[in-house]
């Protein structure tokens, strides 16, 4: 009978840092034990593949100073650290392409502006430099008031101009929920839809359409609705 107990908590932590089971009952073995006893071996497991994973993808992407070469040079690596959630690790040294923009430079862009809407009128490129790099949820802590956690309303034109800097609903309602969620509720997520942005590199076809401007121009219909209107 094992005379010291361990809680779960300190069992998965003693796991990470061994990149196998085998690894770690040889440096553990009295927490290796009680993990069997508890019936937590499979959880150790999937815990050191997942941090093993993380570990390969973060050494990695140091190697490279653009996103793109990471992705081109490292899919399997690349994908894992997206199903992860770790592309903002992966990415947080490395410079946009396009603007030549690093994360501290977006951060400090965001930090001047009270919230996401405001940083959107006044910059619209960081903006969408922050999602393209997966900066952007982490630039979002550095405006003086989230906009994710706010209850302020929108207009259709202003939520209209938030997504237009998403690629897809999902990406979208990820990253600005409560747009997303007053655009539900408004029945407008059908007219956002058709303002997604593409980027040059996944559709050659399309151009980046980062939003240009705040405004009444955003309610007025098409010239072929308005006909039909008519």
């Amino acid at each position: 009978m094992i005379s010291i107990q361990f809680t779960y908590e300190q069992c998965i932590t003693a796991a990470i840092k061994h990149d196998s089971l085998n690894d770690f009952e040889e440096a553990n073995p009295d927490i290796f034990k009680w993990v069997k006893i508890k019936g937590w071996k499979s959880k150790c497991a999937d815990a050191i593949r997942i941090e093993k994973t993380k570990r390969e993808a973060l050494k990695a992407a140091a190697r490279y100073k653009y996103i793109g070469d990471f992705r081109k040079y490292e899919l399997k690596l690349y994908d894992k650290a997206r199903n992860l959630g770790i592309m903002n690790q992966c990415t947080a040294h490395m410079l946009d392409r396009k603007t030549c923009m690093s994360f501290e430079e977006c951060a400090q862009k965001a930090h001047q502006h009270k919230d996401v809407l405001d940083w959107l009128k006044s910059d619209p490129e960081s903006v969408w430099v922050s999602i393209r790099n997966f900066w952007y949820k982490d630039c979002l802590e550095f405006t003086s008031e989230s906009i994710d956690l706010s209850s302020r309303t929108y207009t259709f034109g202003e939520i209209i101009s938030i997504a237009e800097c998403f690629k897809s609903k999902a990406q979208w309602e990820q990253h600005h929920p409560r747009s997303f969620d007053l655009a539900s509720d408004n029945f407008w997520l059908d007219s956002c839809e058709t303002k997604f942005a593409v980027d040059k590199k996944e559709d050659p076809v399309e151009n980046l359409t980062p939003p240009k401007s705040f405004g009444l121009e955003k309610l007025i219909p098409k010239r072929k609705h308005v006909r039909n209107a008519l």
